[in-house]
């Protein structure tokens, strides 16, 4: 059981691999179990999840790699597998009620409109 869990937002110098920070970002958390890159914000910078058990052996060999590595303040590690069992009991919860259709409108990012 992950009693808690970690998101860091990794950052890159541009020396760190010059175009293929994301791969190495991936290499760097596939070293850990459960470590999950979960948000890719730019080219530079990925958001990563993990447990407590990993957090600092991850941010240090991030920095090993001259990256750098920063704990952020969440309230969950979203975005990652780490929420399939709450996923999964939201599920089990929905499947026998009735979804009505919304009234209040809802705007999607992708076309800025009223769906």
């Amino acid at each position: 059981m992950i009693i808690s869990m970690y998101k860091l937002m990794c950052v890159t110098n541009r020396k760190l691999c010059k175009g293929d920070f994301l791969k190495k970002i991936e290499e760097i958390a596939g070293r850990f179990d459960s470590t999950f890159p979960v948000n890719y914000n730019s080219p530079q910078q990925t958001v990563v999840a993990t447990t407590e058990e990993n957090v600092d052996a991850f941010m240090e060999a991030v920095k090993e790699e001259k990256g750098r590595a920063k704990k952020l303040a969440v309230s969950g590690a979203f975005h990652s597998p780490f929420m399939s069992s709450a996923a999964k009991g939201l599920g089990e919860y929905l499947k026998d009620k009735e979804l009505n259709e919304p009234n209040v409108p809802i705007y999607s990012k992708t076309i800025i409109m009223p769906s």
